[in-house]
């Protein structure tokens, strides 16, 4: 184990291809760290939750505000990490720091909490209690710093090291153009758009049903998830795979934008400067701004296989080479910990 700081991580729910997971995973291989989950697996949400989740309000359906007390008083921790903290209560913080004044409380926000869709009300007054914020390095999550007047660090996302490889198999480019995402009403729109001008496109994820019945037929929807190996296996044998942001959010980057071309597969994603800083256009990945230029670049790329397959052996080298992993990110995190503590 590395360094003398012990870590206890307060993370969403367990899942073994979640970010978090990837992220929790790296510091219990590297540091001192024990893990608590504010959420059961086996959570059903009821109708009353999500009047609930309307007003951002999250109930602590799993005890995490008494089991967090109860965890901190067995064992002498000096950092208590938080991943994102909508069930955990302000009276609880409040509690911690007087009980553990030399703990720090530190929270990880991989969503952007100035938007209230993303955040709950024991969040947001809770705040306060926390020393150092970590977030993603995307410009309008800066605005969290201006919110909440606390130090806060920004940080790429990642791909996990063991799980985001290059898997070759007997179906190399089964898929022509894959998309893995869910629904959103503009995604497919864009889709329906390639569809129509000749490209054929498998897509994976939640709620595709609500595109209705008026789909064309080079659209091929699975209407299921892909996890795990069956992620890393479908990227790995498509010739193209399309990545969207989520507009919500006004993200710049995302999970996929390492995942891809870490699984060896040819990244044609939304043009932003946070893309072009991280994979090299042309060389590591490529981009599009508009449907037109989107369509042009599938045509162009699934005509020349050997610049396609060589920008995705760039991108791979990329991930490599600037160590875009979950493993160095825990790193990056504790060095500024050793600082800050």
């Amino acid at each position: 184990m590395k360094d003398n700081i012990t870590i206890l991580m307060v993370s969403n729910r367990k899942e073994k291809d979640a970010s978090t997971d990837f992220i929790n995973n790296s510091f219990k291989k590297n540091y001192s760290a024990d893990i608590i989950y504010t959420k059961y697996n086996n959570e059903k949400s009821t109708l009353f939750d999500r009047v609930l989740n309307k007003l951002n309000i999250e109930l602590d359906k799993s005890n995490i505000n008494e089991r967090l007390l109860e965890n901190l008083a067995k064992k002498n921790y000096n950092v208590l990490f938080i991943f994102k903290g909508n069930r955990v209560y302000p009276k609880t913080l409040k509690k911690i720091k007087h009980l553990h004044p030399n703990i720090k409380i530190i929270a990880w926000l991989g969503d952007n909490m100035t938007k209230w869709h993303n955040k709950s009300l024991f969040f947001h007054f809770g705040v306060k209690f926390y020393d150092i914020i970590f977030t993603v390095n995307i410009p309008d999550y800066k605005n969290i710093e201006k919110m909440y007047k606390k130090p806060t660090f920004y940080f790429d996302k990642r791909a996990d090291k063991e799980m985001h490889i290059p898997l070759t198999s007997r179906d190399k480019f089964k898929y022509d153009v894959l998309f893995i995402g869910t629904y959103e009403k503009d995604r497919f729109k864009t889709l329906s758009h390639l569809a129509e001008n000749g490209i054929q496109i498998d897509i994976f994820g939640n709620n595709w049903h609500r595109c209705g019945k008026k789909i064309h037929p080079n659209l091929k929807i699975h209407y299921k998830e892909l996890r795990g190996i069956d992620y890393v296996l479908a990227i790995s044998n498509s010739k193209i795979t399309l990545g969207f942001l989520r507009k919500i959010n006004n993200d710049t980057q995302t999970s996929r934008t390492f995942e891809i071309p870490a699984c060896g597969g040819f990244m044609l994603m939304e043009r932003t400067d946070e893309h072009i800083r991280l994979f090299t256009e042309g060389k590591e990945a490529e981009y599009f701004t508009s449907d037109r230029e989107l369509l042009e670049k599938l045509k162009f790329y699934l005509e020349n296989d050997v610049k396609r397959e060589i920008i995705a052996k760039n991108g791979r080298i990329k991930v490599e080479q600037a160590g875009y992993f979950f493993d160095n990110l825990a790193d990056e995190m504790i060095n500024i910990l050793k600082v800050e503590v």
